[in-house]
């Protein structure tokens, strides 16, 4: 399908703009599923292994939200949305899986994106309190109501407003946060946009022991990962 519409774009037959930016937005819901479903396969593999499924680290949690948000952004622009990062601080230091985390971030865009009307905005807000760091991503989308969004992160639920997808981001995005010992949440009300609440340890997971891997899983989870 994605080889179908990028043929389609290649080619002379599309001219109408808004045609072709609702192909090219085809083209990267597809890619986003084919890369969730990838690093959940990975997590699985390396669970299934019994090795840590995290790859622990310390960065600044700041710059790894604005990195992100500059990744999507093109995507953004094509529907006249913008997408902001808000640090109450300099830099966020966490520990934590930061290869997991920017998926998750990404998922979550992508979602608010895929249920937003053209023009808009998404804003992530990062802050800490005690040892904890804070996420929270707020956009100005469709929304729902209180009942739907408890259930936003349950695998392939898209709720009443269904758009094209697989309901498989927020899951993951979960997936994530709590193998990090974090929490998420969801609240939202229709015609009032989403709100996702993110909790992290700051100095990581507790008890997280990173362990050397078996050589041929290494080399098999790279070739996935690549």
């Amino acid at each position: 399908m994605i080889q179908g519409y990028a043929d389609l774009l290649k080619g002379d037959m599309l001219t109408d703009p808004e045609v072709r930016a609702e192909y090219l937005g085809r083209i990267s819901d597809k890619v986003m599923y084919l890369n969730e479903l990838l690093g959940q396969l990975l997590l699985e593999a390396r669970a299934e292994a019994g090795i840590p499924s995290l790859r622990l680290e310390r960065f600044d949690l700041c710059t790894l939200a604005r990195q992100t948000a500059a990744e999507i952004s093109p995507a953004a622009r094509m529907m006249d949305i913008s997408v902001s990062v808000t640090c109450a601080e300099e830099q966020i230091p966490v520990t934590a899986d930061q290869s997991l985390l920017r998926k998750v971030i990404y998922n979550i865009l992508g979602n608010s994106l895929k249920y937003m009307n053209r023009s808009g905005s998404i804003n992530i807000t990062v802050s800490r309190a005690d040892e904890q760091a804070l996420l929270i991503f707020k956009d100005d989308g469709l929304g729902m109501d209180a009942q739907e969004a408890e259930h936003v992160f349950e695998l392939s639920y898209q709720g009443s407003n269904k758009k094209s997808g697989d309901g498989f981001g927020l899951y993951y995005a979960k997936s994530g946060i709590q193998a990090h010992g974090g929490a998420i949440q969801a609240k939202s009300a229709p015609g009032q946009g989403m709100g996702i609440y993110i909790t992290l340890p700051a100095m990581g997971p507790a008890q997280q022991e990173p362990e050397p891997e078996p050589e041929g899983l290494r080399e098999s989870l790279e070739i996935i990962s690549t």
